[in-house]
C-alpha cells in the first residue's frame, strides 16, 4: 500500500525549521501565512489536516470547496484552541473525476480553498456599518 504525504505552505512565508521531515519520514508542521495544510494519500483516499485561524463559516466553505473539486468528506473532526486557532482533520474520498493523485496535489488544492476563503473574507458580501 503506497502512502504519499505532503505539507504545503505559502511561498511568501519561510518555514521555521530547516528540516523538511520529522520522525520516521513524516513531514513536520510549519506555519504558513493563511493556513498549515498536511495531506496523506492512500488508494483513492486522502487524510488532510488544516490548522488555521478561526473564521465564520470556514468549515462549510472548506467542505463545499472540496466537494467542487471532487473530494468527498467521509469523516471530519474539528478542534479549537484558546488562541482562536482551529484544527480540522478530514478523511476524504477522491472522486472518479479526480485527475491528481499525489498528496502534494491534494494539499495544494485544499490550501487554495483556504486562501480563497481568506480573500472572500476581505471582500465580504455583507457590508459592515
Amino acid at each position: 500500500m503506497a502512502l504519499l504525504e505532503a505539507v504545503v505552505f505559502p511561498p511568501d512565508h519561510p518555514p521555521r525549521v530547516p528540516c523538511c521531515s520529522g520522525g520516521e519520514g513524516r513531514p513536520t508542521t510549519r506555519p504558513g501565512a493563511v493556513a498549515d495544510v498536511e495531506a496523506a494519500v492512500s488508494e483513492g483516499h486522502a487524510t488532510v489536516k488544516v490548522l488555521a485561524p478561526r473564521r465564520r463559516r470556514m468549515l462549510l466553505r472548506l467542505l463545499l470547496g472540496m466537494q467542487r473539486r471532487g473530494l468527498a468528506a467521509l469523516h471530519l473532526n474539528a478542534s479549537t484552541t484558546a488562541d482562536q486557532m482551529v484544527l480540522y482533520s478530514f478523511t476524504l474520498k477522491m472522486g472518479d473525476g479526480w485527475q491528481l493523485s499525489s498528496a502534494g496535489d491534494v494539499a495544494t488544492a485544499v490550501h487554495d480553498i483556504v486562501a480563497g476563503i481568506d480573500t472572500a473574507e476581505e471582500r465580504s458580501i455583507y457590508p459592515t456599518n
